[in-house]
């Protein structure tokens, strides 16, 4: 049976984020061939990624397209980076790393969007559209009439 953990309240406005980041990762053939080592490489990679700031919130083993998924945390895209590519340098895993935005983030970054019809660029590219349009049209006029 699964685990029932209760999830946490979401954070405070006053609290400041880290960024989340998501990593699909595949076994190399000599990571795959020493799997049973693989939870020790977890563990030792949890420390490697402490210098760059990052933590290892989480690793899920999955089925299907990629063997492991880890939620990171990370100060910054650089920090993210660093970790990764230590963890990658022991040459058991490949991953593909995500950046992840909460939902509160999510919400602030839909809530920044400007509607197309209400951004000034979007007059301007309607009046060039509409004198294409108008020359087009012109233009068809004119080769009708030396038919």
């Amino acid at each position: 049976m699964p685990e029932i953990r209760r999830v946490a309240p979401a954070r405070s406005v006053e609290e400041v984020a880290v960024p989340t980041y998501i990593s699909l990762i595949n076994f190399t053939h000599q990571g795959v061939t020493s799997v049973k080592e693989s939870p020790a490489r977890l563990e030792a990679a949890r420390e490697a990624v402490r210098p760059f700031g990052a933590e290892i919130r989480d690793v899920f083993l999955t089925l299907g397209r990629y063997d492991l998924v880890a939620v990171v945390e990370a100060p910054d895209d650089t920090a993210a980076a660093k970790a990764v590519l230590a963890i990658a340098s022991g040459g058991n895993v490949t991953s593909e790393t995500l950046r992840a935005f909460r939902e509160d983030e999510y919400r602030d970054i839909v809530g920044a969007i400007q509607p197309a019809a209400e951004h000034p660029a979007f007059a301007a590219v309607e009046a060039v559209r509409q004198k294409l349009v108008e020359s087009l049209e012109e233009l068809q006029r004119a080769l009708l009439r030396r038919d």
